[in-house]
């Protein structure tokens, strides 16, 4: 027994050595040399890359800052070389740090060798980590795991796919699979066991210990997700709580996402509350449910593109890459506006979330078990969605209007709409297509009524949001579901009565939008504008692109990520667009506030009408600015309704002014609770030019509660939620535009090219009767429809449903009867 584990474990060495040799190619031993021989090259770690002085003659402390750095790779090379994982490292870090030279060498002036030592120590490192972990006591006995676990050796993979709810398995898969019987019975036994032994090692290292991997990948995000929860500003324990509670029901059905996912991306907003846009409750529950079924699912892989959509997929990822690195370096310190400003290089990791989340949404669809039943649960969520937001846009219309007349913009459930743009159009025509598609294929009689309503309701709030690319987006969504419809019901030889009855309920609806447009006084009042607005955004779109410097590398792969309201503001400094900043002096942060725009920083309050209040605050300013206006005010986002105004006088002095008011709310925050209005208070500069400086605020009710929190600005951005009026400060109002911007043309073709191959293919599916594929095309020709007048991208929440439309789309088999739709 000792003689044939010995003999065993060195053919698992063996095994891993030709599995090592076959990816290490040139280019990471090139990685490995060029770092250690930096090491040993004393260069000056303060200098540039063009520096004259660029040596220095400190080599030993060199060596042990890049032994230092070499450190901190090499527990993650061990966990990936114990995962029998190490050709991803080998690949990935090879290609990111091969960017990041063709990087530097376009940017010698902007970083020192210090950045360029610790990129260069990444590889040494983790080729250490990787040389432990596959030679460890976990790899080397692989094969004793897999004798307690008598694994079979006639397993094998299935490769099963679906098609109209059918699974079948591919017929490449079966003749592979008859060839293998043929072999083994015609191959002598000790070269059928040798094959067997192999095969069995093979599956070893990609389910055992990827799953052991796995689940270490897993335990590390619930870490994180928990410590995010700690410190978060408002309702941790009740976030908490609902998370453990949903990854309890994940895990005993573990296609429970699929609901609460989609019904939650539009509902689950809490930043006004908060302050937190950056990172946010919804990308917790994303993180949540990737790290339970990462232990919950097959290590199968989730991502089946044919070859040449492989490669598509894989331009989109190192476009995005780069344009990543272009908005995030050189990267900022880690302060209080850091991941509270749009003005920050960390908006760079804000606007990839949408890529990234995309992706990941994708993967955990298509590794779901019964594909046909997982799109009738996520078109069931994008429904429970739609349903809360249409409610909510109803009601915050009834509140805030009552009447079409007014000049009203809803807003509803997106906060991400502090700044301007159409995401709630957005989603409202992208979930549309999803309800459509339960009405065509739902058996259950009441979630189809329940369709109905939510259908019609949806198409009136859409009406409310008297978004002109919304209206135009919904008849391009119903002219795709109308010919959908007709392809499905010829294929399947339905009678006439079918086609009158889905033909009457698109009338109905277009019958809801005209109603909602004959009475919309406002929204006729838009259309006529159509002409003059059309202008302002060319003029718009020119001086965006303007904004590009003239380099050939930016014009290629643009200006970053999340980069275009640092661009604008600074090119535009003398305008005086509203700002604002957290600082720090001498250990006491306060908020600056520049003027400029309607920009108003605010925070919800709970405040009873016709009652005293107390207004305390510390207020100064270095130059003219005169005053600071508070308003305290029944509104969602823009609009107000009910107000209070307090003016704060300021004189210019370096000294700190404590101011006191005393003021009665008035008929502020009357109502039912059914009825009343939101209420905030806003801090508004309304000097043309100036900044004034805000700390220490305070308001206090006749019983001495304070209802403000974070008035001192101790915890930075939190509870508190910036709003701007000057929309084309912040968007560039036209994603191919903006695509230009951040990704230059590069990145442009990349996405244009998948965008033709999504619709073409889910179109040759649409025209064979499939009701998925219809809802799909739908669903992606209504966002880029609105794409023509708004940045989605802006948004991750949207730019993760166009994403995923996208990838769903390209997963499309035109050549067989084998596809997600």
């Amino acid at each position: 027994m000792a003689k044939n584990l010995k003999q065993m474990g060195m053919q698992s060495r063996n095994g891993i050595k030709q599995q090592n040799s076959r990816f290490s190619h040139p280019l990471w031993i090139i990685l490995i040399l060029v770092g250690f021989i930096s090491a040993l090259v004393p260069f000056d770690p303060g200098s540039v890359l063009t520096s004259p002085s660029l040596i220095k003659p400190e080599l030993a402390e060199q060596f042990y800052r890049f032994i230092k750095s070499s450190m901190l790779w090499v527990p993650i090379g061990l966990m990936f070389g114990i995962a029998g994982l190490g050709n991803i490292p080998r690949i990935w870090v090879g290609l990111l740090v091969t960017g990041t030279f063709l990087y530097f060498g376009f940017s010698l002036d902007v970083f020192n060798m210090v950045t360029v030592q610790e990129i260069l120590a990444v590889a040494p490192g983790l080729a250490t980590g990787l040389w432990l972990g596959e030679r460890s006591f976990l790899s080397e006995r692989k094969d004793t795991l897999l004798r307690t676990q008598s694994i079979p050796a006639t397993t094998r993979s299935s490769n099963k796919e679906t098609y109209a709810g059918n699974i079948e398995p591919k017929a490449t898969a079966l003749a592979s699979a008859d060839n293998n019987a043929v072999n083994e019975k015609t191959m002598p036994l000790s070269k059928s066991r040798a094959t067997t032994h192999n095969r069995d090692n093979t599956s070893v290292n990609q389910s055992a210990l990827s799953i052991y991997f796995k689940c270490l990948m897993a335990f590390i995000i619930l870490l994180v997700v928990s410590a995010v929860l700690f410190g978060f500003p408002r309702w941790p324990i009740a976030l908490g709580v609902g998370l453990a509670l949903y990854l309890s029901i994940l895990w005993r059905y573990p296609q429970a996402w699929l609901l609460v996912i989609p019904a939650t991306l539009p509902l689950l907003d809490l930043a006004p509350w908060t302050g937190r846009f950056f990172f946010d409750e919804f990308d917790l529950l994303i993180l949540s449910t990737l790290a339970l079924l990462l232990c919950r699912t097959t290590p199968e892989p989730a991502l089946s593109f044919s070859p040449r959509m492989r490669l598509l997929f894989l331009t989109l990822c190192i476009s995005v890459l780069i344009s990543f690195t272009n908005g995030l370096l050189p990267l900022q310190p880690l302060d209080a506006n850091a991941f509270s400003n749009y003005f920050s290089h960390y908006n760079s990791l804000r606007v990839a979330k949408g890529f990234v989340w995309g992706i990941v949404l994708y993967g955990m669809l298509r590794s779901s078990e019964d594909l046909s039943q997982a799109q009738r649960f996520f078109s069931i969520g994008m429904m429970i969605g739609l349903a809360g937001v249409s409610v909510a846009a109803l009601h915050e219309y009834w509140l805030f209007s009552g009447t079409s007349a007014l000049d009203y913009r809803v807003t509803a459930t997106f906060s991400s709409m502090h700044i301007g743009g159409g995401h709630i159009e957005a989603y409202l025509i992208f979930a549309l297509s999803f309800t459509w598609l339960l009405l065509w294929q739902e058996k259950r009689i009441w979630i189809k009524a329940i369709a109905i309503g939510v259908f019609l309701i949806a198409i009136y709030a859409l009406v409310t949001t008297v978004a002109r690319g919304g209206i135009v987006a919904l008849a391009v969504v119903f002219v795709i579901l109308a010919f959908g419809m007709y392809r499905n019901l010829r294929a399947r030889g339905t009678s006439r009565t079918l086609h009158y009855t889905a033909s009457a309920l698109l009338v109905s609806g277009l019958i809801v939008v005209i109603l909602g447009i004959g009475t919309a006084t406002f929204l006729q009042q838009r259309f006529a504008q159509t002409g003059e607005d059309a202008h302002t955004r060319f003029t718009h779109w020119s001086k965006s692109l303007n904004l590009l410097q003239k380099s050939w590398i930016e014009q290629l792969f643009g200006a970053g990520l999340g980069s275009f309201p640092e661009r604008y503001f600074y090119a535009n400094f003398d305008s005086s667009m509203g700002n604002y900043r957290y600082k720090t002096e001498q250990d006491n942060r306060y908020l600056s506030l520049n003027s400029g725009g309607t920009l108003y920083m605010a925070q919800s309050i709970k405040i009873m009408p016709n009652s005293p209040y107390t207004l305390s605050l510390d207020v100064r300013a270095s130059d003219q600015t005169k005053r600071l206006d508070i308003s305290i005010c029944e509104k969602k986002l823009f609009n107000s309704h009910l107000c209070q105004w307090l003016n704060v006088p300021v004189t210019k002095s370096k000294e700190w002014q404590h101011q006191n008011i005393v003021f009665s709310s008035g008929q502020v925050g009357q109502g039912a609770w059914w009825a009343r209005r939101p209420v905030q208070l806003s801090l508004y500069n309304p000097q043309d030019k100036g900044v004034v400086d805000i700390d220490n605020i305070h308001l206090t009710d006749s019983n001495g509660d304070n209802l403000i929190s974070n008035g001192d600005f101790a915890q930075g951005g939190d509870y508190w939620f910036f709003k701007s009026g000057n929309h084309l400060a912040w968007h560039i109002k036209n994603m191919w535009v903006h695509l230009i911007f951040e990704q230059g043309i590069i990145g442009l073709i990349i996405f244009c090219t998948l965008t033709l191959v999504a619709v073409w293919h889910l179109l040759r599916s649409l025209y064979a009767g499939s009701p998925h594929a219809t809802a799909w095309l739908a669903s992606i020709s209504g966002l880029l429809t609105i794409g023509f007048v708004d940045s989605l991208f802006d948004a991750p929440r949207l730019g993760m449903m166009l994403v995923l439309a996208l990838l769903v789309g390209i997963s499309q088999s035109t050549r067989s009867k084998t596809s997600l739709t």
